[in-house]
């Protein structure tokens, strides 16, 4: 099975904002899953977003990522986030870039 076409690789660090209980946050973790049209994400890797309850599957190409443990906004922990909010962050210091993988589209 081929890989879906995505905008970010595994491994890449992205950026999102979310708000709740009015207040606004922006996140950045690291993308540790991409799920083609139609899938969910892992239930093994990622409990934490069943036990919150994990909707319907997307109808296009989606992220799970995983923010780091010392990160306020993130707090170590797995997120689904919208794929059309998502954008590239700057690579952490001294961590080298995803290596490039092909893409299928």
């Amino acid at each position: 099975m081929s890989e879906p076409f995505s905008e970010f690789v595994e491994g890449e660090r992205v950026t999102w904002s979310s708000q709740a209980q009015g207040y606004r946050r922006t996140k950045v973790g690291v993308v540790a899953q991409i799920l083609p049209s139609g899938a969910l994400p892992d239930r093994e890797r990622f409990p934490s977003l069943y036990r919150e309850g994990i909707g319907m599957p997307r109808d296009h190409v989606s992220y799970v990522v995983k923010c780091a443990a010392g990160d306020n906004a993130g707090k170590g922990r797995a997120y689904w986030p919208r794929a059309s909010q998502l954008s590239r962050a700057e690579p952490a210091p001294d961590t080298p870039a995803p290596a490039d993988r092909p893409r299928m589209r």
